[in-house]
């Protein structure tokens, strides 16, 4: 352990926790369906689990107005949705 300049008290390393995932592209989405002129009821998710709860298989669509315009598989429902909006966001906005 280290010990602080400024605090004789000893400096503990962080605890190592799993990264969570970034709802970054989850924000993005629904900050452009905030914009004046977007409808923000236009955005939805449709979500569902398949398997055992300790090997679940999560699928979440993300529709526009009832288009998909993504769709994220993965094995947690946070992830699957990011990747869908990722989708969803890059159909839309073009990036």
């Amino acid at each position: 352990m280290a010990t602080s300049k400024l605090d004789s008290r000893p400096v503990l390393a962080p605890a190592l926790t799993p990264d969570l995932p970034i709802a970054e592209y989850i924000t993005l989405l629904n900050n452009h369906f905030q914009k004046p002129g977007q409808d923000p009821t236009a955005l939805s998710y449709a979500e569902s689990c398949q398997g055992p709860s300790d090997k679940a298989v999560w699928t979440v669509v993300c529709k526009v107005n009832g288009e998909v315009k993504g769709t994220g598989v993965a094995g947690t429902k946070a992830a699957a949705k990011e990747d869908a909006a990722q989708q969803a966001y890059k159909a839309i906005v073009g990036e």
